[in-house]
């Protein structure tokens, strides 16, 4: 894997071959630098036309609370837009963060229920078992 960025607690790194992205989450992050951060993945994502993508984030160690409408809806579009097709996501050890990934993912649950909504996200608790799942899907 390349690293294609490293910088504020976000390490992007892309698996050519796979088409995958991995995003490795790590310390604290305001709401306005989770949306930096998110956007930083929107580009790696076109730059690379990746297909999948794993999102650790387990080492996360804050809230998503100011960010949580702001992902739910305007990222996870930007990110329905894109050429994902798959999203492994590893949930944070921390309480907080987690209760707030949760309410991401409720947002995106519901709003997957509606026609010609096609990326496929699943939740884990380990990169091993996210790993496996992305690459037994269809394609990979």
């Amino acid at each position: 894997m390349d690293t294609i960025y490293a910088a504020n607690g976000l390490t992007i790194y892309a698996d050519a071959a796979q088409r995958c992205l991995l995003i490795d989450w790590q310390g604290k992050h305001s709401g306005p630098e989770k949306e930096a951060c998110c956007q930083h993945i929107v580009q790696a994502i076109h730059r690379t036309q990746s297909t999948k993508m794993l999102v650790d984030g387990s080492h996360d160690l804050d809230t998503w609370a100011e960010a949580v409408h702001w992902i739910g809806h305007e990222y996870y579009h930007t990110l329905l837009a894109s050429s994902l097709e798959a999203v492994a996501w590893v949930l944070p050890r921390n309480v907080r963060a987690l209760a707030d990934v949760n309410r991401v993912l409720s947002i995106v649950h519901h709003l997957k229920n509606r026609p010609n909504q096609q990326l496929v996200i699943d939740t884990f608790h380990d990169i091993e078992s996210a790993h496996a799942w992305l690459h037994r899907l269809v394609g990979a």
